[in-house]
């Protein structure tokens, strides 16, 4: 990964585009191996210069004819917009791919930036019926990435990647199915059913998962106990979701922190709003953590709530990373069961994370 920076001058001076043209041959010239494509990431000021993508890429492409391009944005400017900065990049990485054959069987996984636990029943089922499994972190050559397109179906596992599987049923025709993280056991279930009907598996019976989950729950409310527990929207996509699910199974839910509300989780904050007393408090009401003469006994799922209420207990999940179906739910409430027995430096784990406060 190289870097260009570039001051007032070369702003003002309108000798951008000329800049970047230049650098990335000089750039070309020096690596001791010729990749196989370049990504142009730009920062928000792109934005307000109104750069010439279109005709920048083209004048690259000329010159490089051998090597494929493509331009992602970092634009924290449009956060609320459409196209916010995960849901640009999700579409940029899989931009180079390019139209194939689809005669494997195979279903690639998309939307999320690490792969899913090989230990899920996800791959189980589907390896049984022939299906291989692929994510982009699974490709260590051009070509391996490439044969992602080769895939019979796109199984999108979050909202950030809809755009891009959008974009790949229109580049590539490959058709995708879109089968979301939940904390509801009967949504999972008809996700799953409504799958194996597009993909024409015969129908799978998850009475030992749904019974491995029930057994994890009990495990999990006899060690937390009681202890109060508050929830973040960055450890999870669906935090009301998630409140819900631990409030039906008898854990102590207080308080759900958020940015703003994803349409996928209106159901269940309706439900939150109508059946019980969580509090909700909203990123623009914290300046600083909660006046506190000492670290908080309670349990926080997400960093932000860990750092909001001053915790000691915190369990680190970052969007659902890792987490799908049931296997998933277990793989939380193990995490909570660890964060209980232990106490943790938040301000060493923030660190660790590599995230800014």
């Amino acid at each position: 990964m190289s870097y260009l920076y570039l001051d007032e001058a070369d702003i003002i001076s309108g000798g951008y585009e000329e800049a970047l043209l230049e650098n990335i041959g000089e750039l070309l010239r020096l690596l001791p191996v010729r990749p196989k494509g370049v990504l142009i990431v730009v920062s928000c000021i792109d934005d307000l210069m109104g750069t010439d993508v279109d005709s920048l890429l083209d004048e690259l492409r000329e010159q490089q004819p051998d090597i494929a391009f493509s331009m992602g944005h970092m634009n924290p400017i449009q956060s609320d917009s459409k196209l916010p900065p995960a849901v640009n990049i999700q579409k940029t990485i899989y931009s180079f791919l390019t139209s194939q054959d689809m005669t494997e069987k195979t279903i690639l996984l998309s939307g999320i930036n690490v792969k899913i636990d090989e230990k899920s029943e996800l791959y189980e089922v589907l390896g049984n019926a022939g299906f291989q499994l692929k994510h982009i972190s699974d490709c260590k050559t051009y070509q391996a990435y490439q044969e992602l397109a080769k895939s019979q179906l796109n199984l999108l596992l979050s909202p950030l990647g809809k755009m891009a599987a959008i974009d790949m049923t229109q580049r590539l025709k490959m058709p995708y199915f879109q089968f979301n993280f939940s904390f509801s056991i009967k949504e999972i279930l008809e996700n799953y059913k409504r799958l194996f009907d597009t993909l024409g598996i015969a129908k799978v019976d998850f009475s030992k998962q749904e019974k491995s989950l029930s057994h994890k729950i009990k495990q999990a409310r006899e060690i937390v106990g009681q202890r109060e527990i508050v929830i973040d929207d960055t450890a999870t996509f669906r935090p009301f979701g998630l409140a819900r699910f631990l409030y039906e199974n008898g854990f102590n839910v207080k308080a759900i922190c958020l940015d703003q509300l994803r349409k996928i989780d209106q159901e269940d904050c309706d439900w939150i709003s109508d059946n019980t007393e969580i509090q909700l408090y909203l990123h623009s009401q914290f300046d600083a953590p909660l006046k506190r003469t000492e670290q908080a006994e309670m349990l926080a799922i997400g960093f932000e709530a860990g750092y909001y209420f001053t915790s000691n207990h915190l369990v680190e999940q970052q969007l659902d990373e890792g987490m799908f179906g049931f296997q998933g739910i277990e793989i939380l409430l193990d995490k909570m069961i660890q964060a209980s027995l232990n106490t943790s430096s938040l301000e060493i784990e923030i660190h660790r994370a590599g995230l800014v406060v």
